[in-house]
């Protein structure tokens, strides 16, 4: 049955499903972002430190080190970035359901406020049929008597 609130409520599902859509992807994006700051912190730990050799492999062996604590650096902010994202996408992802059910609750008593208002209509007709038949039987008899 439409109703007065039926377009609105149809456009806010449509958001409300495009936002979802957003959030699952970026929920995605954040745990990609997590498996490879995980990585880049084994990776570190992987990297094996010689106490006594060449200087030259001890710079490069240090180099390698900070370039790979660059690369957590790096990691844990877009991490950390991804996350304050997803929490702004749920913010919004509640207002937006929040206004959905509201408008979809007004749906529903629109409706039902239809549904009240024709049954009651059907009652007052049902009625006047009622009515006009015994009228009619009424006065049938009252003619041939």
């Amino acid at each position: 049955m439409k109703t007065r609130f039926s377009a609105l409520v149809s456009i806010k599902k449509d958001a409300l499903k495009k936002h979802e859509m957003k959030l699952a992807a970026l929920n995605a994006k954040v745990e990609e972002a997590q498996q490879k700051y995980n990585s880049a912190l084994k990776q570190l730990l992987q990297l094996k430190t010689d106490a006594t050799g060449i200087v030259a492999d001890f710079l490069a062996q240090r180099l390698l080190m900070d370039k790979q604590r660059a690369i957590i650096t790096f990691e844990q902010e877009n991490y950390q970035h991804l996350l304050a994202q997803q929490a702004k996408l749920q913010e919004e992802f509640k207002v937006l359901s929040l206004e959905y059910e509201k408008f979809r609750s007004l749906e529903v008593e629109e409706i039902k406020q239809k549904l009240i208002e024709q049954k009651h209509k059907e009652s007052k007709d049902l009625d006047e049929v009622a009515l006009m038949a015994y009228n009619k039987l009424h006065f049938k008899h009252e003619v041939v008597s």
